[in-house]
């Protein structure tokens, strides 16, 4: 059973994440920010990463960067999940830092339907 980290600073979309993913037959590990989730991946052994971009303290974009640079959490693929639209021009340039990172395999933009975010993990792991 693929684990995944959930990392979201809004607690309700947190939870509504982590339960439909169990759902989904996944385990699930959430952390309600960066600094929560760069603590927990030490500890942890995951999969996947879903990741909010947007949060206070130590932002997605920022987590994804520590991740990439240590040899130890590199690999790991990383999913952003966002309030904002993937087309607007502020997601753009939130996400343009992280072009050069090879384990952010894409975005989701929220509210999402469950069923496209179950297929977009899997579709990730199948990959990875």
């Amino acid at each position: 059973m693929p684990k995944i980290l959930v990392v979201d600073n809004d607690l309700d979309t947190l939870e509504t994440i982590c339960l439909s993913l169990e759902a989904g037959g996944f385990k699930v590990i959430k952390a309600e920010g960066g600094q929560i989730a760069l603590n927990l991946i030490k500890k942890e052994k995951v999969d996947l990463i879903l990741l909010d971009i947007m949060m206070p303290e130590i932002d997605g974009i920022q987590v994804a960067k520590k991740l990439d640079a240590d040899s130890k959490t590199q690999k790991i693929p990383v999913i952003f999940i966002s309030a904002l639209p993937v087309e607007s021009n502020n997601f753009k340039t939130a996400i343009k830092e992280t072009e050069n990172l090879k384990n952010i395999k894409g975005a989701v933009e929220k509210p999402f339907k469950f069923e496209d975010l179950i297929n977009r993990i899997n579709q990730v792991l199948k990959n990875k």
